[in-house]
Order: C-alpha cells, then structure tokens, then sequence
C-alpha cells in the first residue's frame, strides 16, 4: 500500500509540475502579447501619422504651386483685380478645400477676391502678409479666421512680382482645416485616440477624437500644452514617446512633420495619440483568461492522477516486475499474459508484449543466423563470378574486394589486389583527382571511363559506373564494369572512315574508302566491285587499294570468291583456295591468304556488287570488323545505285533534247511551208488588197517560226533570246517591204531572255507595230525627210517594256483604239491582253506605241485574253 501511496503522490506532483510550465508560458505569452500590442499601435501611429504629414505636404506643395502659377498670369501682375477676380472664382469652385484666394497689394488692400464682393479692408498688418513682404518668398501662416468667409483656414501666401521683378503684391489662400476630416474619417484607432494638426507655433490647426469627435474638448486655434509644445518640436525624428494630456492621462503620441524642402523647417505638424489602457486592455484581458483557465486544469489533472493512479499503473506495474526477475533467474517461458495482437493497449501493454515476444525471438536467433550465412555464400558467388568486373575501396583509395572476373582481367589472383591503393593499378587517379571523384559522387553516381595497367605492364580501357555506399561505420565506393578497349577501336576506326569518305562521291568515294579501310584496318588490299549484268557473270572493279600494281579492270565472278558470299551474312575465308582466286600473277606475289566479304545490294535486295579485303595474314571473325564492312558495303551501293542513276538520267535528259530540237525544227519547218504556200498563192493574185493581206499574214506566219527557229539552234530550248530575235525579225520586216527601204530601223534593246509562251504573242505584236510603221508612217510622196523608226526594249525590275517610235505622219487625229480598225491594230490590242500587259499609243513627233508588261506574269494553258483589249482605227 504504501508503494502504490507513493506512485500515486509522484503522478499528482507531476501533474502538477506539468502545468507550472503552461502557467508560466501563459504569463509570459501575455506579457509579450502586451509588448506586442504597444509595438504594433507604435508602427500604426506612426504610419498613420506619416501618411497625414505627407497628404498635407503634398496639400501645401500643391497650394504653392497654384498660387505660384497665379502669381505669373498677366493680370496677376498687373494687379488687375477686375480681371483677376472671374479666374479666382472658377479656381475656386474647382478646387473646394480653398476657402478663397486673394489678391493685394503691397500696401495691404485687397483688389481682388474669389468671392463675389470681395470686402473693402486691409490686411497689411496681419503676420503672413508682413512674412511674405519680410522673405520674399512663399509663406504658410498658420491658423486663421478667413477674413472673407470666417472659416477656419490655413493662410498660404506668395510675393507677386512686376516684369522687372519688383515686388507689387501678395496673392494668398486658405487652405479649409475642416476638409482635413475627410481624410482621417476613414482611419481605424482605438476608442479615446485623437488626429490633431497643429501649426509650428503649436497653435491646434485641427483635432478629431475617436470614435467621436469631440469638438468640445480640442477647440481650433487653441495651444497645445506648454509640455506637448515643448516635445513637438523634437518629435518628428525623436519618435514615438509617451506623455500625459491636458487631463492627466497617458498616452502615446507619434509627431511628422510637413515640409516643403527635405532640409527646409517644419510647417505644419501632424500627430496621432492613443491612449496606453486602450492598447494593452485586449492582451491584458487576455491573458487573465488563460491564467484561469489553466489554473483550473492543473487542478483536474492533479486529481485524475491521484484517484486513476492505482488501477492504470500500479497494478501493471508490479506485474511486469515480476516478469522481469523471472527473466533475470533464465526462465524465458515466463509471459506478461497480455493480449498478443496488441488492439487498443497502451504503452505499458506495449512493453508486455514486447517482454512475452523476447523468449519466442531468442530462440529463433540462431536458426536465423544459419540461413543468412548461407544467402551470404550464395551472394558471395553470384560476386564473385559476375559477368561485370565488381569494385570496392574505403575513402583512401584502398581496395576491399574485387571479383574473380576484374582480378583475371589484370592478370592477378583476388587476394593479390586487396589491400593495394586504386592509383596502383589506374593510370587516371591521383590523390588529387581521388578527391575530386568523391565530391562528385556526393550528388550521386557516375559513369567514368578510366584505364587500368595489367600485370604485364599493358593498359586496358574500362568503363565503370561509380556510387557512394554508407557502410557500417564507413563509407565505400562501389564500381561495376567492364572492359571497353575493343569498342573503342572499332569506334576510332568507324569514325574515321565516316570522315574521310563523307564528302567524297563517286570514283573519289571508290578510291578514299579502299585507301582509309586498308590504313586503319591494317588490311594489305581493299576491293570494291559492281556487278555488270543481271544474272551477275562478271565484276567491274569500282576500286582496288593495296599494293601499287593491283589494276583490275574486270573479271569473271565465278573467278572470285566474291560468288561464295551469302546474301545476307558475310564470307571469310582464313586461306583462300587456289581456284577461289581471279587468276592474276600479281595476287599471288602478294601473298593474299585471307579474304573477308559482304554483299552490296539494292533497295529490292537484289546483289548488285560486293566489298571486301585480303591480307596476307589470316583475318579473324571479328563481329566489329564485320559490322564496319557492312555499312561501308551499304554506303558503297547506295553510291553506285546513285551513279546508275545519274547516268540514266542523263541519258534520259538527252534523248528529250533532241526531241525537242526536233519538235521546234518540224514546227519551223511546218510554218515556212504555209509561208511558201501563201507566196505560191499570191503569183495568181492581181487584186492589191488581197496582195497586202497575203504578204501581211505571211509575215505574221514567220514571226512565229523566227521564235521556234531560235529555240532549237540555242542552247536552251525553254527559254528565247528576245533581243537576237527583235534584231532579226527587224531586218526581215525591213527587207520584206519594198516601200519601207529608204527607212532607217535603230534599234536599242536590253538582254532579255522569254518563255515560248510569252515569246510568240510578244513576237506577233513586234511584227505588226513594225509593219504598221513601215507601210503607214511614210506615204508616197513623204517629204518630211529621212525616215526613222526606233526600237527600244528595256527591262524595269519585274516588268518589261517596248516602245516603237517614228518620225512620220503620226496617228489621225480621230485616232480611238476602242472604236475598231484594222486587224493589225485589233490583234496587237489582243496580244497585249494576252501579255497582261497594256499598251497605249500617241503622236511625239511622229507615232508612238509603248507596251508595257510583266515578266513573269501568273499564265495556265488556255487562259483567256485580258479583257480591255482595243483596237486601232486606219492609219
């Protein structure tokens, strides 16, 4: 009983200790709470008063402004009230927190005033007016009466100054105190604050308690306490500070100041005061609460502990104890009795438990231990004859333990590499470097590439992917690779040949490719052949490099081994038989033994050649080699399939050339047959007119054949030269009319190079408008002198244009292109549509025609003429 007594007295004492730290944080948390309050009011204050100084700077800066504008108007300086007074007025009623702005002059009489009928008085001995006279300079007065409105203002004055900068007069103002209210009516403070304004001789400008106001109490134009006048001075940049009020109570009281310059003196002082209850009445109150509240919970903790000590603790104690000392006497049989699946127990039935379970476990312990040494030896032997080379060192570089596999790769046995230093068996690590591996792994693992040194002095390349393993008491590096030396040989040998041959295409390719693989692949000859006919039967040599005298225009197939290579796989031959040779004395001087092949085929698969080398000394079947063979194979029948390709495009290209020669010389041909038949017909023709007709259309027929007629003897079968084609055609049209042959033709034409498609229109109207000049320009009987016409063609960016000019009789005077004429004019006005270009004429000296289109215009097969086309009245 009295073990039990004495837990018991101990659980009540420890609740009750348990709650002496609540209640003393709780009293510290208040305390804090009311520092927190009287900081936070602190900050507010000073805020709130900041932000009214600034409002009411920027109110001053604001007012000197306007009264500064004012002072430089005209009639301000004139001091023209008359005139002065309307602009006043309209200031006025645009800005509402003046009470009136006034004009006077130096000796103190008002001429001018916003109101109505300013008053008839003198203000030249009021102390803003004496201020302003005194300093020349803006005034702010403080506190007044408005001599014009009798509210409650700040006076705000400014010197008025003449042309010559004399001084004449005052302007002033007064800014409304009552507005400010409106500033601060929205301000949150707490019960029994005040907002005051007060002017720098401490005269109250204005004062507004919360939560409301009490004009009674603070009456404008009062002075503050000579207390609180003393401090105000001091206050904007001594702080917050504390002092009593005129009616004895304690408060806070924040101060700033308005400023019209930063180093300028204090104008107006704005303040806030907050009574020191009103800020730590809330946290006080606070506070109590929680000391009560706690204190009655000490209370009931003390007394569930004492009255629920007996039957949660005692008794389970006392009954693990006697479990206890049944286990110290080596009886693990004995048990807690508790429930084994431990649902809703506490931490004592946790311990029971955990007891009940140390027995069961004990015995077990062993037979555990067995089974993990054995998954230890498995383990070990899964190590130890990994495929990968296994790694481990401590952080100095030590080797632990490496596997059967990275011992053998050195040449040494296991036992022999533990226990050495990293840096003497890799080239790469230093201690330095050693260091630098192990910071990098602190981020986590790496894959590095590094070269180890064999027991017989040889370097090997290795691959290995690095971690940082915690270990019992250390840390060790893990390392897992493997031996990457091959690899990158094939790797170097690949990326070279890819570079010698990447820009090298056809006979080139050929020749770089047999060269570089016989250089790097140490090889003595390289061979690359194509198949000439289908079945294949003979090889043409595409390249041969090796010894200088190997020359080998072509052979038999069935000569070469090159017959026995699979279509999808390779052939190697470590001795090449005596009849699986081409039989050429100076193979056999070179000594060639071995031969490795593969087959070079195109896109349908079909083999189209094959690649190859020979050496002298036996090759070996090497998947790298082979590989790398393959790829040049397919590199090399992609060539040769490209070449093909050429050369039946080119064979192709020249059979449609002549073709098209052919096609523009039957056409030629066909026209100057229907100009032959044409002249046939006009030896039975007497009547002029049809004469003309026939001689006209005959022109126009060999217009068109001049243009086929050069295109097959240029060059270029798509494209006409223009400027050979207007000089011909001028020399024919000149020769062709017997009437035109004391004509002059000039011509001064730019290169210009046409479709056939925009060649024969534009060459029909060159045959009519030269036509047209010859036969009408000069009549019989022309008396005007030598006869000229002029040909010009010049190129204009995307356009053309022809002008055809002559020194004759000109154009008729009734001249109308859209009333109709010849069908000379009507088709060079259709070919100008067709041209999609445009065509006008006039007289200059003679008649002028200029035809004006685009170069390349948008054209489709059988698209219609423009439809503006004219025609053209008789000449």
């Amino acid at each position: 009983m009295r073990r039990a007594l004495s837990i018991r007295t101990k659980l009540l004492l420890m609740a009750l200790l348990a709650s002496l730290p609540a209640l003393a944080l709780a009293l510290y948390s208040g305390r804090a709470e009311e520092r927190q309050a009287v900081l936070q009011a602190e900050i507010q204050a000073q805020t709130e008063a900041q932000d009214l100084a600034q409002r009411q700077e920027r109110r001053l800066a604001s007012t000197r402004q306007l009264l500064a504008t004012l002072a430089m108007l005209p009639q301000v300086r004139r001091l023209d009230g008359r005139a002065a007074s309307p602009l006043f007025r309209e200031l006025l009623a645009a800005n509402p927190i003046y009470s009136d702005i006034v004009l006077s002059s130096v000796d103190g009489r008002v001429l001018a005033s916003a109101r109505t009928h300013p008053p008839r008085i003198g203000i030249s001995s009021v102390p803003y007016f004496q201020e302003v006279l005194r300093t020349d300079d803006f005034t702010v007065g403080g506190h007044r009466k408005s001599i014009t409105t009798g509210l409650d203002v700040l006076v705000c004055a400014m010197p008025v100054h003449d042309q010559r900068g004399k001084l004449t007069g005052v302007i002033s103002t007064g800014l409304r105190l009552a507005t400010f209210d409106d500033i601060v009516s929205g301000l949150r403070l707490p019960d029994g604050s005040t907002v005051f304004m007060a002017d720098r001789n401490g005269v109250r400008l204005f004062n507004r308690h919360f939560p409301t106001p009490r004009p009674d109490r603070y009456p404008i134009g009062g002075l503050l306490g000579l207390a609180q006048r003393r401090l105000l001075h001091d206050a904007p940049t001594k702080g917050p500070f504390y002092s009593e009020d005129l009616y004895g109570m304690r408060r806070l009281y924040v101060v700033g100041a308005s400023r019209l310059r930063a180093d300028g003196p204090p104008l107006v002082y704005v303040g806030v005061t907050v009574p020191e209850r009103a800020i730590i009445a809330a946290a006080r109150r606070e506070m109590m609460g929680h000391l009560f509240f706690l204190t009655a919970a000490a209370m009931l903790a003390g007394m569930g502990a004492w009255l629920a000590g007996r039957h949660l603790f005692v008794r389970r104690v006392e009954r693990l104890a006697r479990v206890a000392a049944r286990f110290a006497s080596s009886d693990l049989s004995a048990r807690a009795g508790f429930p084994k699946n431990g649902v809703g127990s506490d931490e004592l039935d946790q311990l029971a438990l955990a007891m009940d379970h140390i027995g069961e476990r004990l015995s077990a312990r062993e037979a555990e231990r067995e089974a993990t040494l054995a998954r230890l030896a498995r383990t070990q032997y899964a190590v130890d004859n990994a495929g990968n080379e296994i790694y481990w060192a401590d952080a100095t570089a030590r080797i632990v333990y490496v596997n059967r596999l990275a011992a053998a790769s050195l040449g040494y046995a296991q036992e022999e590499l533990i226990g050495r230093r990293i840096f003497d068996i890799d080239t790469r690590f230093s201690p330095e470097e050693w260091r630098h591996l192990l910071q990098q792994l602190e981020t986590g693992p790496a894959t590095i590439e590094t070269s180890q040194r064999t027991r017989q002095g040889g370097i090997k390349t290795k691959e290995l992917s690095v971690s940082l393993v915690d270990g019992e008491g250390e840390r060790l590096i893990y390392a897992s690779g493997h031996d990457v030396g091959e690899r990158k040989r094939h790797e170097a040998v690949l990326r070279s040949l890819l570079d010698d041959t990447a820009s090298a295409t056809g006979e080139e390719f050929f020749r770089v490719c047999t060269e570089r693989l016989t250089a790097i692949l140490g090889v003595t000859a390289a061979f690359i052949g194509e198949y000439e006919n289908d079945p294949p039967t003979t090889v043409r040599t595409l390249s041969l490099s090796g010894a200088a005298d190997f020359v080998h225009d072509g052979f038999l197939l069935a000569e070469s081994p090159g017959r026995l290579i699979p279509d999808r796989g390779h052939l190697l031959l470590v001795h090449i038989p005596d009849g699986e040779r081409p039989e050429d004395e100076i193979l056999v001087r070179a000594g060639m033994e071995s031969y490795l092949g593969v087959a070079m085929r195109n896109a349908a698969g079909r083999r189209i050649g094959h690649l190859s080398v020979m050496d002298a000394r036996p090759l070996r079947d090497d998947p790298g080699l082979v590989a790398i063979l393959r790829l040049f194979a397919q590199r090399a029948s992609a060539e040769v399939l490209r070449l093909r390709a050429d050369a039946e495009l080119r064979a192709s290209l020249h059979e449609k050339e002549v073709l098209l020669k052919e096609i523009h010389h039957r056409v030629k041909n066909n026209m100057q047959i229907v100009s032959s038949l044409l002249s046939l017909q006009a030896r039975d023709v007497t009547d002029p007119i049809l004469l003309d007709l026939l001689a006209e259309n005959r022109a126009r027929i060999l217009s068109m054949a001049l243009v086929h007629e050069d295109l097959y003897q240029s060059g270029n079968l798509a494209r006409v030269d223009f400027r050979r084609y207007i000089e011909k055609l001028a020399a024919r049209t000149s020769a062709a009319l017997a009437e035109a042959s004391g004509v002059d033709m000039e011509c001064d034409l730019d290169e210009l190079s046409l479709g056939i498609d925009q060649a024969v229109p534009l060459g029909l109207a060159c045959n009519e408008l030269f036509t047209n000049a010859l036969k009408h320009a000069f009549p019989s009987g022309w008396t005007g002198g030598p006869g000229k016409v002029r040909v010009s063609l010049r190129v204009e960016g995307e356009s053309a244009l022809l002008t055809v000019r002559d020194n004759g009789q000109g154009l008729p005077k009734d001249f109308d292109p859209a009333m109709g004429g010849t069908l000379g004019m009507e088709l060079i006005w259709s070919l100008a549509g067709q041209l999609r270009g445009d065509i006008k004429a006039h007289n200059e000296g003679g008649a002028v025609f200029v035809l004006r289109f685009p170069l390349a215009p948008p054209t489709r097969p059988g698209a219609p003429l423009a439809n503006d086309q004219a025609t053209a009245g008789p000449r």
